[in-house]
């Protein structure tokens, strides 16, 4: 899988398990939280173990396929990740 570049600039291996238990915590199904998940993967799916994505480039796209999916959970997904970056 591809690298993610965190908002302090250092990298780590992509983890689907952080995009399944943040937008649970949102209030999301796990069966939704899952098909977000599975969408960030096909959306990068190209990527490499040496290709990098930014937080913002994942997140984006989390919030894409959770409006798509559940609207409401969407609002409290973005307001869940605002509180985080606090």
């Amino acid at each position: 899988m591809f690298k993610v570049i965190k908002k302090d600039g250092s990298t780590q291996d992509f983890d689907r398990n952080k995009i399944v238990n943040g937008v649970m915590k949102s209030g999301a199904t796990a069966e939704i939280a899952e098909a977000v998940a599975a969408d960030v993967e096909t959306a990068f799916s190209g990527k490499t173990d040496t290709d990098s994505v930014s937080y913002l480039e994942i997140k984006t796209k989390v919030v894409d396929s959770l409006r798509a999916k559940d609207p409401i959970t969407a609002d409290y997904f973005t307001a869940y990740t605002k509180t985080k970056q606090e």
